[in-house]
């Protein structure tokens, strides 16, 4: 990768006032966000302020070119991605939606962030079998994560980044792995999307969620969701609303 100049550093930090008072570090929590995001957000309150439902048209227009915007960022098509509320609400639609029984197996790392094992602990109850992957160090176990795959296992739900140590996990190795066994394979991304490069189709994940706070540097409250376009119909919908359909205006 090329180094930035001096000049283009400059001229990015002018992006984001927060660099006036702050060396701020910690885009892993929270990310500050820049001049054009702030603008963004500005534009779309003026127009509803001023022009009401008037300029829905082209708001939606705008929707569908930062969802292939997003598309791109992964390597995938526009019509695989969802926006969702955030991570959590990501993680809860897949699984919700894969419809596991009774003696599925889902595993985990030991040292996933809430978000990636509440969802699944949730489907306990309906006799979902949660298995963890211990880690060496800060290091993910890939041979025991392989050793404790059986034909009951139905997913491998990981972040690609681990939020305590920053552990890099090696996606495509995993993918290939999953992929290779018939084992759906649930990316959470949130803490690497915007920092390190991703593309779905030559890593094999099937399913990502991320939000937009963090390496991506906007807002809370709005994430992305890619499911896989082979699998899209064999999710069941956990909500439902009228923009539900392909067409929610006919």
């Amino acid at each position: 990768m090329k180094a930035f100049s001096p000049e283009e550093i400059e001229n990015y930090r002018k992006l984001f006032p927060v660099t006036r008072d702050w060396i701020y570090l910690n885009h892993a929590g929270v990310a500050p966000i820049s001049r054009r995001v702030a603008e963004a957000v500005e534009l779309f309150n003026r127009e509803a302020l001023e022009h009401g439902y008037t300029q829905a048209a082209r708001w939606h227009k705008r929707i569908e070119a930062i969802r292939a915007d997003c598309a791109r960022l992964i390597g995938a098509e526009a019509g695989e991605i969802a926006f969702v509320k955030n991570t959590s609400h990501g993680l809860s639609l897949i699984a919700r939606g894969l419809g596991l029984k009774e003696g599925d197996e889902v595993l985990l790392s030991e040292a996933e962030f809430p978000s990636n094992v509440y969802p699944w602990m949730a489907l306990e109850k309906s006799g979902v079998v949660l298995k963890k992957i211990p880690a060496r160090g800060a290091e993910l176990d890939l041979g025991h994560l392989e050793r404790l795959i059986t034909e009951r296992t139905r997913v491998v739900s990981l972040s690609s980044v681990q939020y305590g140590s920053g552990y890099r996990l090696p996606v495509a190795e995993i993918g290939r792995l999953c992929r290779d066994t018939g084992i759906h394979f649930m990316l959470d991304a949130i803490q690497s999307l915007g920092a390190f490069p991703l593309d779905v189709a030559r890593d094999r994940v099937d399913f990502v969620a991320a939000d937009a706070h963090k390496w991506l540097l906007g807002h809370e409250g709005i994430g992305v969701l890619y499911i896989r376009k082979a699998l899209i119909e064999k999710i069941e919908p956990a909500l439902l609303g009228w923009n539900s359909v392909v067409q929610p205006l006919d």
